[in-house]
């Protein structure tokens, strides 16, 4: 590794430091990288995409809508009655996301968050909040309006 391509790498470290979903607040874990209208002018809206016993970030603001593009780089598909969903940072249009490269994402997923669940006080990275996610909440379910929760009601009995 040459020093200028030392620089740009800890530089890019320093940029992902600084990430925030913005829809949790925190460091996102299991992060995508949302591609909207400005994105071609610098606008980097990075969010969780956890499962479904973590905040899953995602998830909820494609609910918000009520419509959700496909994890590809674009989809005109849906219909024009369906409202758009609106970059959280400028307020563009998104027209899909991409999934980060392993060294952010690695990077990411090692930082500390807190559980998610009402008065639980635990704080570990990716890998430790999920454990104690199905150790000391297994009871948990995914929400009623999840759209998972008809696959997660049909494998309980499976």
């Amino acid at each position: 590794m040459n020093v200028q391509q030392w620089k740009e790498a800890t530089k890019d470290i320093k940029q992902w430091e600084k990430l925030r979903c913005p829809i949790c607040i925190e460091h996102p874990h299991n992060a995508v990288l949302l591609n909207c209208s400005s994105f071609d002018s610098g606008c980097r809206p990075y969010m969780c995409n956890t499962d479904d016993r973590h905040s899953n970030c995602l998830d909820q603001f494609c609910k918000s809508s009520g419509s959700c593009p496909s994890a590809s780089t674009s989809s005109n598909e849906s219909g024009s009655n369906q409202r758009k969903l609106a970059c959280p940072l400028c307020r563009g249009e998104i027209h899909g996301w991409f999934m980060i490269l392993d060294p952010a994402r690695e990077l990411l997923n090692s930082k500390p968050r807190s559980c998610s669940y009402e008065s639980c006080d635990f704080v570990g990275d990716y890998s430790e909040l999920s454990k104690h996610v199905l150790s000391d909440h297994p009871a948990i379910q995914p929400l009623e309006d999840d759209l998972r929760q008809l696959t997660f009601q049909v494998n309980k009995f499976f």
